[in-house]
Formats: C-alpha cells, sequence, structure tokens
C-alpha cells in the first residue's frame, strides 16, 4: 500500500525547500523594514506569519551584511522582569558572533548584570547566551535603548523580531511597558521591529511606525 505523504509541512517552521511562494509578501516585509519602518502582523494562528519572517529574514541578512536579525519568542515569557533579561541576552547575542564580545557588550551596555554562557548540546556544541538579573526600573529603559546602541556602536542595523507577541498582554505590566516601548523605539534609527501574533477571526497585516 503506497503512503501519501503531505507536501506541506506542519507543526514546525517551514524552511528551505518547505516554504513555498509568498513572494511578494517577503518582498514587502523586506522592504518596509529595510526601510525602517516598524511592522505588525497579526492573524489566526497556523498562518505561517513566523515562517514568513523567518524566510524574509534571512534573505534580508544574506542580501546586506550590515544587518542583524534577533529573534525573540514571547509565548512562553511570564513575567516584566524576563522579558527584560530575554530581549537584553538575544539582542547583545545577535549583535556579535564571538562569545567574548557578548560578555564585554553586556558589562559594558548593562550594569549589575551576570553574563552566563551555556551549553545546551554537547554533541553539537549549541552555545545560548543569558543574563542573570532582576531589572530595576532605571534599567528598563536602557534595555529598551540597547539595539540602538549596539548598532550605532558596531555600524551595524538591527531589526528586533518578536513572535507571539500578543502573549506580552497578558502581564499585568504591560501598559507601562508598552509606554516605554513605544517611547523609545520611535526614537531609533537604526533598529526596526517586526511583531507578529495571532488574534481569533483575523487576517490583517499592518505596517506601521509602532
Amino acid at each position: 500500500m503506497a503512503v501519501f505523504q503531505s507536501p506541506f509541512q506542519f507543526g514546525t517552521l517551514a524552511t528551505e525547500e518547505n516554504f513555498i511562494d509568498r513572494t511578494e509578501d517577503r518582498a514587502l516585509l523586506k522592504q518596509l523594514l529595510a526601510s525602517h519602518i516598524n511592522v505588525m502582523l497579526i492573524s489566526p494562528r497556523r498562518w505561517g506569519k513566523s515562517s514568513l519572517v523567518k524566510k524574509a529574514m534571512t534573505e534580508l541578512s544574506e542580501e546586506d551584511k550590515e544587518v542583524r536579525i534577533c529573534y525573540i519568542d514571547a509565548f512562553s515569557i511570564g513575567s516584566e522582569a524576563e522579558f527584560y533579561r530575554t530581549f537584553a541576552s538575544q539582542v547583545i547575542a545577535c549583535a556579535s558572533s564571538k562569545i567574548e564580545r557578548w560578555i564585554e557588550d553586556a558589562k559594558k551596555f548593562l550594569t549589575g548584570v551576570v553574563p552566563q554562557i551555556i551549553v545546551n548540546d554537547q554533541i553539537t556544541d549549541f552555545v545560548a547566551f543569558d543574563l542573570k538579573f532582576v531589572p530595576q526600573e532605571r534599567d528598563k529603559m536602557a534595555i529598551l535603548q540597547l539595539p540602538e546602541l549596539l548598532a550605532k556602536e558596531k555600524g551595524i542595523r538591527i531589526i528586533v523580531c518578536i513572535d507571539e507577541f500578543q502573549q506580552l498582554a497578558n502581564l499585568p505590566e504591560y501598559k507601562d511597558m508598552e509606554g516605554k516601548m513605544r517611547s523609545v523605539w520611535q526614537q531609533q534609527q537604526l533598529t526596526s521591529y517586526c511583531l507578529y501574533g495571532s488574534k481569533r477571526n483575523s487576517s490583517l497585516s499592518v505596517s506601521s511606525r509602532y
């Protein structure tokens, strides 16, 4: 008996040969973010937002070597402090490929942090970067300004992609966080943001100055 194999990939990111079409969407997304226009993507779950962003950003970083892409998954972030720690560690990690540089940047741009290098898989030598600290009120604005400071220091441009962004709205401090994000991000010139998430009964793509 012949076994039918679906040509479509479900449950994981569609990459390389598994990513099909959406040429116009990819081109528009790259154009907006490369032009320093922040983008928000909203659609029902399983519509391929994450795969689209990943594919478009991979192409953009290959086409422009001065662009660095930072990916943050907000789905499991359970507190304001965790968001700021995750944001800081991922931004620092994307701005450089050298472990030593990660530690130097953390100590230079953030005060009172303890950088940690974590080897998650000894077979593949996969390395993760993490920061251990409890963000104080004064730290929050500094962390949100971090991508722009790193971009200026290194002569690069940074695009921060936050997946499942709508999950942050469940945090009790979200209104305050949103106000801080808007006030800082709208002033940045070398950093762009792509926020994408799910909303029931909605199929909407919005590009804006967030």
